[in-house]
């Protein structure tokens, strides 16, 4: 059995909590910033609470599917959901969104990425990083 990695994005967005948790939440504000490098466009299915569905298909040189469970949604604070897709050999592992309050209006943002296949740390790191980044400019624009 091999061991599982935890990988952790920090981020200070000009956004609210809220606006930065229902952005997570809905899929048409998902597919327009769910596309790390190498994605030209996104699709996303969504069934927003506990218990409930998403599935997150990226559309690049081919097509990438995520899906998972949510398994908290604790509006503006803490999103955590499943993450299964071929990034992590099919294996599920657990992502988890917390906000915090920062100043008038920016949020930190911390992104926790459990249970990662070992070798999938570093794409995963620059996905999440990118897609974190295309998050904030679509809140801010």
């Amino acid at each position: 059995m091999s061991r599982a990695e935890t990988l952790v994005v920090r981020r200070r967005i000009p956004a609210t909590r809220e606006e930065i948790f229902d952005a997570w939440i809905t899929a048409d504000s998902l597919k327009r910033w769910m596309c790390p490098q190498g994605v030209r466009s996104a699709t996303a299915t969504i069934d927003a609470r506990v218990g409930g569905r998403y599935r997150i298909v990226m559309h690049g040189d081919g097509d990438y599917e995520h899906e998972g469970e949510y398994l908290v949604i604790d509006r503006p604070s803490k999103l955590s959901f499943t993450w299964i897709s071929a990034g992590t050999d099919r294996q599920t592992s657990i992502v988890t969104i917390e906000l915090f309050e920062k100043e008038r209006h920016h949020t930190e943002l911390v992104l926790t990425h459990q249970q990662l296949p070992p070798d999938k740390v570093a794409p995963h790191a620059q996905g999440w990083n990118a897609i974190v980044d295309k998050l904030a400019a679509s809140l801010t624009h």
